[in-house]
């Protein structure tokens, strides 16, 4: 999944101020938050062990900030999050990853929205 128009996310936040970017910032933690603990509700459990696996890792610097929300688990070499969220031939897919963006991808850009507009 892409964010498309981040280039003009990035030009307009050099033209505001220092407080601006902190509080794009501080959306992108809040909101890549939220989307954690969705995914953490609706991951398919059976022993706990994908639902401890939903880490978020945050990125960036003075215009740049990123944050990415894993959930992979691991038995062996087999990754059984991507399983459950795509499915196989004989698994249905489960979506949580996916469903979970799509309910929080309008209120981050609403809140992205706001920081621009002041």
């Amino acid at each position: 999944m892409t964010v498309t128009g981040a280039d003009k996310f990035i030009s307009a936040m050099r033209l505001k101020d220092k407080e601006a970017v902190a509080k794009s910032r501080a959306i992108v933690r809040s909101v890549a938050s939220d989307l954690q603990g969705q995914v953490m509700r609706t991951v398919p459990v059976d022993t706990g062990h994908l639902r401890r696996e939903v880490h978020v890792r945050m990125q960036g610097n003075a215009y740049f900030s990123q944050a990415t929300i894993t959930a992979n688990a691991y038995n062996g070499r087999f990754n059984y999050g991507y399983v459950q969220e795509n499915g196989t031939r004989y698994i249905g897919p489960k979506f949580f990853m996916s469903n979970a963006f799509r309910i929080h991808d309008a209120l981050f850009k609403q809140k992205i929205s706001e920081v621009l507009k002041t």
